[in-house]
């Protein structure tokens, strides 16, 4: 037995009409139908604008100039210069401690101990309990949701190009007349 779902495919372009494509598919395998519709598409193109400049019209020119400049500074001129000096740092070194005698040191140590009877251990086993009316529980689920996604697609764009033509121009034959 097969069952026919309608299946509803529909494309939106910018600028354009919207164009539902609708179709009879079988149940176990979808098939999506595109279908792709040019429209126009205007592109702005720069175009000089007239403008009015007068004819000598003014230009700064800056001209770099050199300047004496003086500045005062003592004959005898003081001048720094680092000399090494030995210091004495502070280093930590290891050294001997001495001990008098070894000191005793409680170290956990697990020790098999026979048992004489042995006794009998109790294990927890899940009861079932009854419960007298349902409670909802909530639970953590994903839900898909629409995402709109969008997918960039060729637009034509027409272009002016000059085709050089040919022009048949008639020339006029003149017969003599005893021919004719």
């Amino acid at each position: 037995m097969q069952v026919l779902v309608p299946f509803i495919f529909s494309l939106a372009l910018v600028g354009a009409e919207v164009v539902t494509v609708t179709k009879e598919v079988k149940v176990p395998y979808p098939v999506e139908v595109e279908k792709k519709v040019p429209y126009e598409v205007k592109v702005p193109v720069p175009r000089p604008v007239p403008s009015y400049v007068e004819e000598p019209y003014p230009v700064t020119v800056e001209e770099e100039v050199p300047v004496t400049v003086r500045v005062p500074f003592p004959h005898p001129y003081p001048v720094e210069k680092p000399v090494p000096y030995p210091v004495k740092v502070y280093v930590e070194k290891p050294y001997p401690v001495p001990v008098e005698k070894p000191y005793p040191v409680r170290l956990e140590k697990k020790v098999r101990v026979p048992i004489d009877k042995p006794y009998p251990v109790t294990v927890e086993k899940p009861v079932p309990v009854r419960v007298d009316k349902p409670y909802p529980v909530r639970v953590e689920k994903r839900v898909p949701y629409p995402v709109t996604k969008e997918v960039p697609y060729p637009v034509k764009v027409p272009v002016r190009v000059p085709v050089p033509y040919e022009v048949v121009k008639h020339v006029p034959v003149h017969l003599p007349k005893s021919a004719t």
